[in-house]
């Protein structure tokens, strides 16, 4: 954070006082002369303290000592790791994984489609009765004892014939919620359990 508030009022200080930038930039001056991260830091903190203390114009000597001194608080300056040779990995056939607004609606949408059935914690049970609400919104009895009816969010009109044998479908969804699907209508709606 404190990185973030010195450079951004580095630059602040240059867009407001352009003569200043003319004769010197800190931030380039910071960059190239400082021993190591910790003294660029401190080199930028004494910049912005001068623009602030002086009413625009950098301190140069403070700024000089602050890139030549190592870290103030005991510790040694900031050592560079040392560099490790990195295999690149194989090539994989894998699409890129989307990214941005939506993306996880993308990926949940791709992994339910990679699903068989049989992945997805799904009951397959007859239906032994069915009613449609004041609402329309349908109501089904499964031969299980378990009762489903369709959410106020799912639009859909059903018109279900009780002379056939009608079979149903449930399994969780993957973007929540609960989906039920009539196997001989080849319709899926949206449900919640009342029983």
């Amino acid at each position: 954070m404190r990185k973030c508030v010195s450079i951004a009022a580095i630059a602040t200080a240059f867009v407001s006082y352009p003569a200043v930038a003319q004769t010197i930039n800190p931030i380039d001056y910071c960059r190239e002369n400082a021993a190591d991260k910790d003294a660029q830091i401190a080199c930028l903190e004494a910049a912005v303290t001068g623009l602030m203390s002086r009413g625009g114009a950098p301190d140069t000597e403070a700024m000089a000592a602050a890139a030549a001194a190592p870290k103030q608080s005991g510790q040694a300056p900031h050592e560079e790791a040392p560099s490790v040779a990195v295999a690149e990995a194989p090539e994989t056939t894998e699409p890129e994984k989307p990214t941005g607004l939506g993306a996880e609606q993308v990926m949940a949408r791709q992994t339910s489609e990679d699903e068989d059935d049989d992945d997805k914690d799904a009951i397959t049970v007859a239906i032994a009765d069915f009613a449609k609400t004041n609402t329309g919104r349908l109501v089904i009895v499964l031969q299980n004892g378990q009762v489903w009816r369709q959410v106020e969010g799912d639009t859909q009109d059903l018109n279900l014939s009780r002379g056939r044998k009608l079979t149903a479908e449930v399994w969780n969804s993957s973007l929540g919620g609960y989906k039920l699907r009539i196997t001989e209508a080849k319709r899926t709606i949206r449900v919640r359990r009342l029983q």
